[in-house]
């Protein structure tokens, strides 16, 4: 009699235990953009490096998380269609982008090739690379700048700023990005 009450007892335990609504997990909270660096004004550095291009063609931005500058150099006339080797036009805005880099040796820059979509995509992903291959090695030759701040990819046509449905769109999205920000 006892053994049954227990056994009784025991079930209706478990039965309870199993009607039982398991603990939550706590909810993580949604991930946020990462905080600006501490003690950089990257506006000023902004102006700064916006002097150092002045008349060049390159265009300095604050990168909207706030933690560095996009400069965006139009690859159209930077290089010749299909070529990876950088145009004469090239060296100019990249003896700026040099200089710049070297006034502000504890920067980073990392280096984004863009195509258009226009030929095939594995094409222009080796192609985006190759140019922003070249833009690295042609910084470090320039000097002033060591090889270790400098790193570089390619994205092809994956990011396009605009769509690619006319010739003035694919123009744009033909492109150099560097990305300045301080190391991690």
């Amino acid at each position: 009699m006892l053994t049954f009450r227990r056994s009784l007892i025991l079930a209706a335990i478990l039965a309870l235990t199993a009607c039982a609504t398991p603990p939550q997990a706590p909810v993580a909270a949604p991930p946020q953009s990462p905080a600006p660096a501490p003690g950089i004004d990257w506006s000023a550095r902004a102006n700064a490096f916006r002097q150092h291009m002045a008349d060049s063609g390159v265009q300095v931005e604050v990168l909207p998380e706030g933690g560095g500058l996009r400069l965006t150099i139009p690859a159209a006339s930077a290089f010749d269609s299909g070529k990876s080797q950088p145009a004469p036009a090239l060296t100019q805005p990249l003896r700026r982008v040099a200089d710049a880099l070297a006034a502000h040796p504890a920067l980073r820059a990392h280096i984004v090739g863009h195509t258009d979509s226009v030929g095939r995509e594995g094409y222009n992903m080796l192609l985006s690379r190759q140019r922003a291959r070249a833009v690295r090695n042609h910084l470090i030759a320039l000097g002033g700048i060591e090889p270790a701040r400098l790193s570089a990819e390619g994205k092809g046509e994956r990011e396009p700023r605009v769509d690619n449905d006319s010739e003035d769109n694919r123009r744009l999205n033909r492109r150099i990005e560097i990305r300045v920000t301080l190391p991690r």
